[in-house]
């Protein structure tokens, strides 16, 4: 039998482990809320860990129970807490991205630079000597035959100059629109205006043919 308690209000008598009389609720345990405060002393009981104690009736085994329940409860309140920031995110949030554990900034991230244009060194003129120039104004001038190609980034200026041996034998002069070709082979010279002003940014002699390669402006 189960003891029984007799309330100070009604004069029923009730279970001995209530806490209040189940007939007019008054207050049976006297030491309710004395140590707790505004708490009873069953406010202060964790379901899981009764549930613990009710299953494997407390000990060892209980306590990992309650240990393991409550890790689990906290990764629950974690998981809603999550999801309920996910809702509620606007459109400007900021996300970020790592790469091997290195966080890649987009916002700072700079524009690709266009590819520059190379600039390309003009090659230096050639001038006769005295001695060249004399010689040069002996023989009879002839305009050479020309051939001109372009290309994307230079144009090919080719002048056939029979009996010119090497460079010593040509001057190659730019004015400010042309450039002036002069050349000594066996007994005969070679003169020639181009009426370009590119600049020249190279040249070469081989075998009596004459290359110029000219900087495009286009």
């Amino acid at each position: 039998m189960f003891k029984k308690q007799k309330c100070s209000q009604c004069n029923r008598k009730s279970k001995s482990s209530f806490d209040f009389c189940p007939h007019c609720g008054n207050q049976l345990n006297k030491n309710l809320g004395r140590d707790y405060g505004m708490l009873g002393t069953n406010d202060l009981v964790n379901p899981l860990d009764m549930l613990s104690q009710s299953m494997f009736g407390g000990g060892m085994l209980g306590k990992m129970l309650g240990s393991t329940m409550k890790m689990l409860e906290k990764e629950m309140q974690k998981m809603e807490k999550e999801a309920s920031q996910e809702n509620t995110l606007q459109p400007n949030t900021n996300f970020q991205m790592f790469v091997n554990g290195k966080p890649v900034n987009f916002a700072n991230k700079q524009p690709a630079q266009k590819q520059q244009k190379k600039v390309l060194t003009e090659a230096p003129p050639i001038y006769f000597s005295k001695t060249k120039t004399q010689e040069f104004s002996k023989f009879p001038q002839k305009e050479p035959e020309t051939n001109l190609k372009r290309l994307p980034e230079k144009i090919i200026y080719e002048l056939k100059l029979p009996g010119v041996k090497n460079l010593e034998d040509v001057s190659i002069v730019r004015r400010e629109n042309s450039i002036e070709i002069k050349a000594i082979g066996n007994k005969k010279s070679y003169s020639k205006v181009i009426n370009i002003g590119l600049p020249i940014i190279n040249y070469e002699l081989e075998k009596g043919l004459l290359t110029l390669e000219l900087e495009s402006k286009n």
